[in-house]
Formats: structure tokens, C-alpha cells, sequence
């Protein structure tokens, strides 16, 4: 159900960032927890009792052991992480696995020395003293060039 780890479109989720944190090639299955502590299965937003009852019949359905994937928003407490886990956790349901969905962060873009060199000769400027942008080691940003003018 690689699915299931995908963002679900209209959601509003603001998942933590974090990087090098390990995923998992079992079946899963994902539940998300809203700022406002509210809960959503397959899409839909449930009660407790039906998330208990779905997470029951997906456990049972599985052939191999579920992993119980949370997206929670930044703004949920630890004391809801827990819950929720434990809910999943009860003998029943029977999900003893679980992985918090998270964001990569953002990595800035290397810098395409090729590309800038043809944008250069494609403007018509050439040599280095009359550039009227530099490029920051973050990314291609443009900007003004200190004390220079795009005219000269």
C-alpha cells in the first residue's frame, strides 16, 4: 500500500522535517491526526470507535504484520502520538509497528555553472567586471550586484 505514504490533496497536514529516517517495504496502513485532533482513515474523517473498527478489519484482511504509518501534524501532542499508538496496539487490532511521516528538507539547488555561462553570453555581456547579477552559493538566485547597474 505504498499509496498510503503519499500526502492526502486537501488535508491540512504540516508534517515535521526531518531527514535519514527509515521507511519500511511491509504493508502499510496510514491514519492522520489533524491540529485539531482530529482523526482521518481512507480518506475520510472517523471516530475513534470506527478508526478502532478499521484498523481491526485492515489488520485482519493484511497477510503479514501492518505498519501503522502517522501523519500528524506539527501541532499534535506526544500525549496524542501515544494514544494512538497504544489504540493501535490493542490486542484486537494488533499493530505493533508504526513510522511518523515526516518531510525531507529542502536542499538547495546546486549551482549549473554551464547554464549560467550561456544565459551570460545569450544577454551579450561578456568578461566578469560588468556582470549585472552574481549567483549566491545557495541557488541561482539573481541580484544586483553591489554598486552596479544593469546598464553598467
Amino acid at each position: 500500500m505504498l499509496g498510503a505514504l503519499l500526502p492526502t490533496p486537501g488535508l491540512p497536514l504540516r508534517l515535521p522535517v526531518a531527514n535519514g529516517l527509515p521507511g519500511t517495504d511491509r504493508p502499510t496502513v496510514a491514519v492522520a491526526l489533524d491540529a485539531g485532533g482530529r482523526l482521518y482513515f481512507a480518506n475520510q474523517i472517523v471516530t475513534e470507535d470506527k478508526l478502532k473498527s478499521d484498523l481491526k478489519t485492515a489488520a485482519h484482511k493484511s497477510r503479514e504484520p501492518l505498519t501503522l504509518v502517522i501523519h500528524a501534524d506539527k501541532a499534535v501532542t506526544f500525549e496524542q502520538l501515544v494514544h494512538l499508538t497504544l489504540l493501535a496496539r490493542e490486542p484486537d487490532i494488533g499493530i505493533t509497528n508504526l513510522l511518523l511521516a515526516t518531510l525531507p528538507s529542502a536542499v538547495p539547488a546546486p549551482i549549473n555553472h554551464e547554464l549560467c555561462r550561456r544565459r551570460i553570453a545569450t544577454a551579450g555581456l561578456t568578461g566578469t567586471t560588468k556582470l549585472p547579477w552574481r549567483l549566491y552559493r545557495d541557488g541561482n538566485r539573481p541580484a544586483m550586484a553591489a554598486g552596479r547597474t544593469a546598464g553598467g
